[in-house]
């Protein structure tokens, strides 16, 4: 089986209209690509009974998406699912729906595996947030491998940003700090099951966008859906 990574925050509009629903809302995802392409890691390891060994592209995506039929957004997602991928048969655009991050992504449908407890769900969130005022291609990708290593257990990382080290230390002592509690992170799903869930959070300022859009990102728009460096069956 192939798998295609990619993973969650959303722009803060987005993530703030999601926490006033208690009801699902639709997300429709028209176009995505990359931020950066200028880091690979192989994730390795054990996870849940799978032996991994794919070399990939340690960054989050831009997507163009909207929330109930309104406005299109740019939206900078971090992927917290490894176990499928953004099919490109049915991708963009795919119908998403909102949701909360309680379990790893191991089952057969992503949004369903092992379960997660409240504090690491909510260090993924705070991991995702800190893309606000931590945007270069560098911690993007320390963020995004963080991320990774925090959700599964028994998952390594060979290669990539030198700076996930220092995210993992952010998240565990963010995670010190609020040993109680009991909220999930919010995060969307296909509504099929079969495509990537992404973890919900906060964007980077306006001026930081387009700096993100015009530089480094543009580069990953070449490659689209294409997280996947090397697959292996």
């Amino acid at each position: 089986m192939l798998h295609k990574l990619l993973i969650g925050a959303v722009a803060a509009t987005g993530a703030m209209a999601l926490a006033a629903s208690a009801q699902a809302s639709s997300v429709l995802i028209s176009a995505d690509h990359l931020a950066t392409t200028a880091y690979t890691t192989v994730l390795g390891g054990t996870v849940d009974g799978t032996a991994f060994n794919l070399n990939v592209y340690e960054s989050p995506d831009v997507l163009t998406a909207s929330f109930d039929g309104g406005p299109s957004q740019q939206l900078l997602v971090f992927c917290v699912d490894i176990f499928h991928f953004f099919d490109p048969a049915n991708t963009p655009p795919v119908l998403y729906q909102t949701g909360l991050l309680k379990t790893d992504s191991s089952g057969s449908i992503s949004g369903t595996g092992v379960a997660l407890s409240p504090l690491i769900s909510g260090e993924i969130g705070y991991l995702a947030s800190l893309a606000q005022t931590n945007n270069s291609a560098l911690d993007l990708a320390g963020i995004q491998g963080a991320i990774w290593l925090t959700e599964y257990s028994g998952l390594t990382l060979t290669g990539g940003s030198s700076q996930v080290a220092h995210f993992q230390a952010l998240g565990a002592a963010w995670a010190g700090a609020h040993a109680g509690n009991t909220t999930y992170a919010d995060a969307i799903y296909s509504v099929a099951g079969q495509n990537q869930g992404f973890v919900l959070s906060g964007a980077p300022e306006p001026a930081t966008w387009g700096l993100m859009i015009a530089g480094f990102g543009m580069a990953g728009a070449m490659l689209r859906r294409r997280r996947l460096v090397t697959a292996t069956a």
